[in-house]
């Protein structure tokens, strides 16, 4: 009897550590997911119809002096996430707009997204983020096929959310 007593604490306490290390393992950050830029959100409306996001035919942006290609050419497209360069205090996108079969223009606008950048602590694994606060009155657009922008949150962070409205 003594040893069926023995047996069925040890198995208990067994499973019972089992159980404890499994939560305390599970309550900690011990890997880190998120998404390390901060991304400008940008959506799309026709500056006569503010509640309807509106489709662009065609699209490509670029970063202003560089090579790099954010956006290739995509078609119906009514938003757009643009990375922040994250070594300068502003940010320069040209975008470009399908060619208008009417009169073969091709139109390009400049946006230039200027901002403060801060380093926020997020834990130990995951370390320290950039969060960049737009400056509203240093954002700058060039007004070819685009109408207005309206600064809607102007806190970026990694969590992906609504920042910038473009009317046309």
């Amino acid at each position: 009897m003594h040893h069926m007593k023995t047996k069925y604490f040890t198995g208990s306490l067994l499973l019972t550590c089992l159980f404890v290390g499994v939560c305390l393992t599970g309550c900690t950050d011990s890997y880190c997911i998120r998404n390390d830029r901060g991304m400008a959100n940008f959506y799309f409306y026709s500056e006569d119809d503010t509640e309807t996001q509106l489709q662009l035919t065609e699209l490509t942006v670029t970063s202003f002096n560089t090579d790099s290609v954010l956006v290739n050419q995509e078609s119906s497209v009514e938003e757009m996430n643009l990375p922040l360069d994250e070594s300068r205090d502003s940010t320069v996108y040209v975008l470009t707009y399908a060619v208008d079969e009417v009169t073969s223009i091709q139109l390009k606008d400049t946006i230039t997204l200027s901002y403060k950048r801060s380093a926020q602590y997020i834990s130990a694994e995951c370390g320290t983020a950039i969060y960049y606060t737009l400056d509203e009155k240093k954002v700058k657009f060039t007004k070819h096929a685009i109408k207005d922008l309206l600064i809607v949150n102007p806190l970026i962070t990694e969590v992906d959310a609504h920042h910038i409205n473009l009317f046309y």
